[in-house]
């Protein structure tokens, strides 16, 4: 009889166990599930550009710096690979500072995540007319185990008005 009730207790504990891993690997992410709560990992870089100061002005390409604009402001491209244990996410985040009064036309392509070199796929360009404070962002999911592998995000991005356009390019790696 003890013998009866160990066994069975193996049995439910490991028919929980599996419940428990099949409902986060079949996650798809549309579920409502998914949340930032859920990450337990992030890597992320971003670049920064000046928008025209003056009508006819183009300053250079100034990465990593915080530019003044007209009424203050500046434009900056991120990527982030942040994760859970059995889901990578890879974003492409395009964003204005809040002081920006303009409306720029704003572009974010998350274009491939990597594992171990191996495509996982992108995610579809993102755009929008937006003004100060505004942000567009790309993300793609990718739903495996992430420990022991070096994954890899390939992000496009476009900032575009009258006079004015920028097209970074950042890649991003980690290794959880």
């Amino acid at each position: 009889m003890k013998i009866m009730k160990i066994l069975l207790s193996s049995l439910i504990m490991a028919g929980l166990l599996f419940s428990t891993t099949a409902n986060v690997l079949a996650d798809d992410g549309d579920s409502g599930k998914e949340t930032p709560n859920d990450y337990i990992g992030q890597v992320s870089t971003a670049i920064s550009d000046v928008l025209p100061g003056r009508a006819g002005m183009r300053p250079g390409i100034q990465p990593n710096a915080v530019n003044p604009v007209p009424g203050g402001g500046y434009a900056t491209a991120q990527a982030t690979l942040v994760w859970a244990v059995a889901r990578m996410d890879g974003i492409a985040d395009t964003s204005l500072s809040s002081s920006v009064q303009s409306t720029y036309s704003l572009c974010a392509t998350a274009t491939q995540v990597y594992k171990n070199g191996v495509p996982k796929g992108g995610a579809g360009q993102v755009c929008g007319a937006r003004s100060g404070g505004g942000s567009v962002r790309s993300k793609k999911s990718v739903y495996e185990y992430v420990f022991g592998y070096t994954w890899r995000l390939d992000t496009n991005h476009s900032v575009t008005a009258p006079g004015y356009s920028w097209h970074p390019s950042l890649t991003i790696y980690a290794t959880p």
